[in-house]
């Protein structure tokens, strides 16, 4: 049987059986990381959220990262320090939950479940996820090199 993505000579596999460890990309996406994280435009400001009154241009992460089988899991919680006053004065005093613009921070947790949808004998194609961001909208992650 053919490969249904139009790969030309390459078989189907089935997905189920696809093992995310046997990629050394995969495999280096297991762990623990902590760090520091910024957001900035492509004119290298930092990036301003319409609805998110909190600053992008150096906040805190913690990110976990698991592959098991056909599958990768990986959790993000981003830690948000105060808006400058000067924005919350153009702004608005404009905050999520509890707390006050200028003083208080805020917090933001996001979830990707992802796993390996479809097959390829490809290599082109080999080790490739897709699955729900935050349950809104599907993803696709291609391995490269």
């Amino acid at each position: 049987e053919k490969d249904s993505e139009g790969d030309g000579d390459f078989e189907d596999c089935d997905s189920e059986s696809v093992v995310l460890a046997d990629y050394k990309q995969w495999q280096e996406e297991e762990g623990y990381w902590i760090g520091d994280y910024s957001f900035y435009k492509s004119d290298g400001t930092p990036f301003i959220s319409t609805n998110w009154n909190y600053r992008y241009d150096s906040y805190k992460g913690f990110i976990t990262g698991n592959v098991k089988g056909n599958a990768y899991r990986q959790r993000n919680v981003f830690l948000y320090p105060p808006q400058f006053a000067d924005v919350c004065a153009e702004r608005g005093d404009q905050v999520w939950g509890e707390g006050r613009c200028g003083k208080n921070g805020n917090s933001k947790i996001f979830a990707a479940d992802q796993k390996a949808t479809t097959c390829s004998t490809n290599p082109e194609k080999e080790g490739d996820i897709s699955g729900p961001f935050r349950g809104i909208f599907d993803t696709t992650t291609e391995l490269v090199g």
